[in-house]
């Protein structure tokens, strides 16, 4: 299994201009869509940052379990950004979170994690990426985060859902 596998989903463009989480804040706002409180953290970090150079990425969808079955139950953020990296793909910049939600929320269904290197957020001190949700009918697009829990008392690692799917860069030749 490689990156051509994987066909490009969406285009997204960074570095169009929004310099900071409140331009984020009101592009997303202007758009209708919802900023929930883990979002907000995650842009808020000092962390979060956009590019200055306007460049189109390609996106492809991944799900775990579909690219190494011993992913079934879980994974550590670690083990499986290795894994992906290893097929060819690429991790997200941080501002493909908001910028995919603010170009394509109509084409994301139910929820999709931005693979990109986690920010570490609340209280708990915890990695979170961004979770997008493209809204519904009845729902608005909304912007979050997810954030990886130990698997068992006392375990270090951070394991991640595995049956939602995941959005990495696929680099062009």
């Amino acid at each position: 299994m490689g990156k051509n596998d994987f066909p490009v989903w969406r285009t997204v463009r960074i570095g169009t201009g929004l310099k900071n989480p409140s331009d984020f804040r009101v592009a997303l706002g202007e758009k209708g869509c919802k900023v929930c409180y883990w979002g907000e953290l995650l842009l808020d970090s000092p962390d979060f940052s956009v590019s200055e150079t306007p460049m189109e990425l390609e996106l492809v969808v991944v799900n775990p379990k579909k690219i190494d079955k011993k992913f079934d139950r879980g994974v550590s953020i670690t083990d499986y950004f290795k894994r992906v990296q290893e097929i060819g793909l690429e991790l997200c910049p941080v501002e493909v979170g908001p910028q995919l939600l603010l170009q394509h929320s109509d084409k994301i269904e139910y929820w999709l994690h931005v693979g990109m290197q986690p920010i570490i957020i609340g209280g708990e001190r915890k990695p979170g990426v961004f979770l997008l949700n493209g809204g519904t009918k009845s729902h608005n697009p909304e912007i979050s985060a997810s954030c990886g829990c130990p698997r068992y008392k006392g375990d270090p690692r951070e394991h991640w859902v595995v049956g939602f799917a995941w959005a990495f860069v696929k680099p062009r030749k």
